[in-house]
């Protein structure tokens, strides 16, 4: 009996892969540790739950869904994350000086290819006193009060 084969996808994995059933007339079940599950919906292929061993096994049938993230018209990210899932770990929003960014979807529930956009709102300035009545009124009134300290200190100091 002469076995055929053709492998169409190459998935490159460091550690052990167990090939549990291998049929030319089905399709391969592969099981891998959870650690890959994130790099194999990257690559496209959908995941069962891990089992008691902690394995996961490529499940054909599961759709894998690209989310990209988008700063300023420039890819931060892309992401595959499985039909109905979220994202487990979206990147940082790109800083942008003199403004604060966040990401406009949270990436829970993605059901279809997704693009997440920066949105950056401009940095409130903190008060530096230029326009503020209250803390020139202060800043005079310390500064008065040490003139008068010293004034009153170095008439006493006289004195003596």
């Amino acid at each position: 009996m002469a076995f055929s084969t053709t492998v169409e996808t190459v998935i490159q994995l460091a550690g052990t892969a167990a090939i549990v059933n291998i049929d030319p007339a089905d399709t391969p079940t592969i099981g891998v540790g959870k650690q890959y599950k994130q790099q194999l919906n990257n690559e496209g292929y959908g995941v069962t739950p891990p089992n008691a061993d902690d394995v996961v096994f490529i499940d054909y049938s599961i759709a894998v869904f690209e989310v990209e993230y988008v700063s300023e018209g420039t890819t931060v990210a892309v992401i595959g994350v499985q039909n109905g899932e979220n994202v487990t770990d979206p990147p940082a929003v790109p800083p942008k000086s003199g403004y604060t960014g966040a990401w406009d979807h949270d990436g829970t529930n993605i059901t279809a290819d997704t693009t997440i956009t920066a949105l950056y709102t401009l940095a409130p300035v903190p008060p530096t006193g230029d326009n503020n009545l209250e803390i020139w009124t202060k800043i005079m009134f310390i500064s008065g009060l040490g003139v008068l300290l010293t004034a009153v200190y170095g008439k006493k100091k006289r004195l003596i």
